[in-house]
Order: C-alpha cells, then sequence, then structure tokens
C-alpha cells in the first residue's frame, strides 16, 4: 500500500519547507513538489508534518499492572500524541531483568503494540551475568535506579554500579539512569513520618538528593567511558553538573519531562497526589534552569515518564499513593503551545522529541524524515485550539495534571510505518 500527503509543510533538514510525502511499503520513497497520487490521500493543506516523535520514557504497565494501561490503550495513547515509537521501562511486575522475561515480554507486546518499540532493560544487584548476555535489538539501554521508585530494582552499590557502567560500554548501550541518593531519601523519610502531607513529597526527595545521585553517576561514568544518560532531571544543581561535565563527553545526555517543564511544586496545593511523581515537581527556579537547559543544549531529549496510575489509587493517604502522571497524550500539544508562545522554535522540539532519541538509543531510520526513513510522521495544527479533558484521553486512567490546560497547537493525524493509525480523534 501506498500513502500520499499533499499540500502541507514538511519539517526537512532543520526547517520547514512546502512539500509532499509518498510512502511506499512503509517507508518515505519520495519528497517533492509536485502531487503524489495513491491508494490513500491525505490533504494536508494548512498543517506541519514532522517526524514521529520518539517518547524514551514510558511505563505500559505491562506484566502485572494491566489495570493501569495495557500496550493496546498505552499504543493508543501514544498516537493521540504523535508518538510513534516508545521506549518501556523495566519495573513491571514481574520486572524486565532477565533473558527470560525479555522473550516473555516481547510476545504480549508484539501481539498488542500499534507502535514501534524499544525497551529499557532493568540492571539489579544480581543479574550482572544475564546483562552480558544481552543481545537484542530492542533493547535502547540499561537502566539503573540510583534510588528507589516503583517496583523494588535499586542498586545503591557503587561497586556493582561501576560493574554496570563497565558492561554497558562493552555492549555499547547508553545506562539510562533514575538519579536520585536513596541514603539521603531514607534519613528524610525519618524526619517527616509523621506528617501527612503532599507537599513534603519535594523535601524527602529533596534537590541534594538528586545532585548527589548526578554527580555519582558521572563520576562513575567518567572512570568507564558509557553512553550515560540522566532521566527526568529536575533541579538547577543537577543542571549545573550535567552541563559542566557534557563540555568535556558527548557520550552524556539528558532529559527532561514535560511535567517538570509545565508545573512547579505549588501544584501539590491543587492536586495534591495527582501531582505526586519520582523526583517531584520542583521550584520556579528550577524550571528556570531547565528551560535554559533546552536553550544552551544541556537537555537532550524531552520525556514523558508517561506512569498511569487509577484515579482510588490517588486518592489514598500520601504515604500510601503511587507516584507518577499520565503523560504521552500532552506532551506534543504542550509544547507547540509552546512554540506559539514563542517559548520554544519548533526546530528544538523536533531535536529534543525525534532526532535526539534516535541518536541516543541508536535506533535506525526514525527521527528523520528522510528518503528510505521509516513512514513515521505526526501530522500538527499549529493554529488549532484544544482544552485538555481527562475523558477525551485514552490512556486507561482517564485523568491528567494538565485537565482544563486550553492549548494551541494539536495532533490532527498519526502515521505508522505507512499506515494511517490516528486521525483527528
Amino acid at each position: 500500500m501506498n500513502l500520499a500527503l499533499n499540500n502541507g509543510k514538511i519539517f526537512f533538514r532543520r526547517k520547514l519547507i512546502e512539500a509532499n510525502l509518498e510512502l511506499r511499503d512503509g517507508k518515505i520513497f519520495e519528497i517533492s513538489k509536485k502531487t503524489f497520487s495513491a491508494e490513500k490521500e491525505i490533504d494536508c493543506s494548512g498543517k506541519i508534518i514532522l517526524p514521529g516523535l520518539i517518547d524514551g520514557h514510558v511505563h505500559f504497565r505491562i506484566p502485572g499492572g494491566e489495570q493501569k494501561e495495557d500496550w493496546k490503550t498505552g499504543s493508543m495513547a501514544a498516537l493521540h500524541g504523535g508518538v510513534t515509537t516508545v521506549i518501556d521501562m523495566p519495573n513491571t511486575n514481574p520486572p524486565l531483568n532477565s533473558i527470560q522475561a525479555l522473550k516473555e515480554k516481547k510476545a504480549i507486546v508484539e501481539k498488542d503494540a500499534l507502535v514501534n518499540y524499544f525497551f529499557h532493560f532493568g540492571a539489579t544487584n544480581s543479574n550482572l551475568e544475564e546483562l552480558k548476555e544481552l543481545n537484542d535489538a530492542k533493547i535502547a539501554s540499561i537502566k539503573v535506579f540510583m534510588g528507589s521508585s516503583t517496583g523494588n530494582m535499586l542498586v545503591e552499590n557503587p561497586i556493582i554500579q561501576r560493574k554496570i557502567f563497565e558492561i554497558a560500554k562493552k555492549k555499547d548501550l547508553a545506562v539510562s539512569v533514575h538519579a536520585e541518593d536513596e541514603k539521603i531519601i531514607k534519613e528524610n523519610i525519618e524526619k517527616f513520618e509523621n506528617e501527612n502531607s503532599p507537599s513534603i513529597h519535594s523535601k524527602i526527595r529533596s534537590n541534594l538528593a538528586e545532585k548527589i545521585a548526578v554527580a555519582n553517576a558521572l563520576k562513575i561514568q567518567k572512570e568507564a567511558g558509557n553512553k550515560l544518560h540522566l532521566l527526568h532531571i529536575s533541579t538547577r544543581e543537577a543542571i549545573a553538573l550535567i552541563k559542566k561535565a557534557k563540555l568535556n563527553d558527548k557520550k552524556i545526555s539528558c532529559e527532561a519531562t514535560p511535567h517538570h517543564l509545565f508545573l512547579t511544586k505549588n501544584a501539590m496545593d491543587k492536586m495534591g497526589n495527582f501531582a505526586k511523581m519520582n523526583p517531584p515537581l520542583r521550584e520556579k527556579k528550577d524550571v528556570v534552569a531547565l528551560w535554559n537547559g533546552i536553550k544552551n543544549g544541556t537537555i537532550s531529549t524531552i520525556g514523558t515518564d508517561h506512569a498511569p496510575h487509577r484515579r482510588e489509587e490517588k486518592e489514598k493517604n500520601y504515604w500510601e499513593a503511587p507516584s507518577g502522571v499520565p503523560g504521552i497524550e500532552t506532551m506534543l500539544p504542550l509544547l507547540l503551545n509552546a512554540v506559539n508562545e514563542k517559548k520554544l522554535k519548533l526546530e528544538k522540539v523536533v531535536e529534543l522529541c525525534c532526532e535526539n532519541p534516535a541518536k541516543i538509543f541508536s535506533i535506525k531510520n526514525k527521527g528523520f524524515i528522510e528518503q528510505g526513513f521509516d513512514g513515521d510522521l505526526a501530522v500538527v495544527d499549529l493554529k488549532k485550539e484544544n482544552i485538555i479533558n481527562g475523558k477525551d484521553l485514552f490512556t486507561k486512567c482517564k485523568w491528567s495534571p494538565f485537565e482544563g490546560w486550553k492549548l494551541k497547537g494539536v495532533v490532527e493525524k498519526t502515521v505508522v510505518g505507512g499506515k494511517l493509525l490516528y486521525e483527528n480523534e
């Protein structure tokens, strides 16, 4: 089957051009000024055609969390957000930390996924031999939890951390790190154990906890020489450390999330546990540092950390409510709105959400609109407005921390492998 996208503007080689696209057999066949005829033709008048987004940080909850999300609903949510490729996290139940678990998970995902997929393989204190045997094209990185989060995959010992980094170096895989210092978190839990307000979350998982963990990860990486990707960076102190380290080492990259870019810890006053995530929301000056990090190139990617939970779970008291928020459907609309507000350039959105993830995680033929590349595209309308309503989302949890936000810029269509899979809701 072939597909034609005519009369739109295409983001091609760092700029928008007026051109048309023909896709054949799932690939981009031709980019030209001429109008294409095809079995399926899409009129993109007034629309912009972007490479399909690559979300390097999702929790689609399978296995063990089917009540929160699965690969069908997660895929539909991705398509709704213009995301055509996802990289799923390992902290499921059971976790993805063995070759056998990988085989079982691939069987499930291959059956249900509507988007392209890869996995972060979980490192533990006892699976170094499994890591050495890793040889699967679907593995994008090795994930290390330096601080505890959802699941039980903490790797706190610096000697084991170093061995993991060294294995990753030999495998030419990135190590993706959840950088929060466990010792500081535990000390703060004892300090605030008699309080029950969501507002203590940013005190328990303090700026210092992230700073120390990032410093330790950078130190180990410098010794091991591997590729290092620091996830969901949220503090000004961490940004300063990463900016300095990146001056001398191109193998270092880091991610920011939409919730850390667009919300502050004041959101906890209004939303309570519905704004609880790890790491927590920060102060305005931290948010400013993240935006500066985008402008100066310190931040390499934006990933959603899409982590849906049911409403009834979030409505529990602070200590029992799980951390995490959904975000895969709202990332691109939030960024397009920022483009409209002149806070961000469209080319930076594509760099952060398409090009850089493809490079960092060695994903071939994606992230760019080029002849011969995979036919993964997002068609957006920069002028159209929409109000975020949880009931309209495809994620199972049906809520958003950005509920009620009016955004200018919507995803109109999403194409995966040359097939139109999402169109106008």
